[in-house]
């Protein structure tokens, strides 16, 4: 902002953290929650926030998935702090994909997994 606005200040910047977005598509398991999203900071792969987009809207499933809501959309963020970022071959190699598609299988939030996309912003 301050760059934006050419105005300029004498203190250091803030910290910035990084997100990894990991968005899965899936059928919906057993145990899926109703909420919009969930907070949890006890997970060995280490994300803090499930979110699920299909319970915000469900137009992000596909049209024949609208009515018997048998599929879900999902994302999962976890936070770096500067300079923590995750390698990309990480990234690339599903290494983490994996731990986390687990975790939320184990908990009966998904069955079947679609897709599974990671962004790093």
């Amino acid at each position: 902002m301050l760059a934006l606005t050419e105005l300029e200040v004498e203190a250091e910047a803030d910290p910035y953290t990084s997100v990894l977005v990991l968005n899965v598509d899936a059928t919906k398991g057993s145990n899926c929650p109703k909420e919009y999203w969930l907070y949890n900071s006890d997970t060995v792969s280490g994300f803090h926030h499930v979110g699920f987009y299909s319970n915000v809207d469900n137009s992000s499933l596909a049209l024949s998935s609208r009515e018997n809501q048998a599929r879900v959309n999902i994302y999962v963020e976890r936070v770096y702090k500067v300079g923590e970022k995750p390698a990309e071959e990480a990234i690339v190699s599903y290494s983490y994909s994996k731990e986390v598609v687990k975790k939320l299988t184990d908990w009966g939030f998904i069955k079947e997994v679609e897709v599974v996309d990671p962004t790093l912003d």
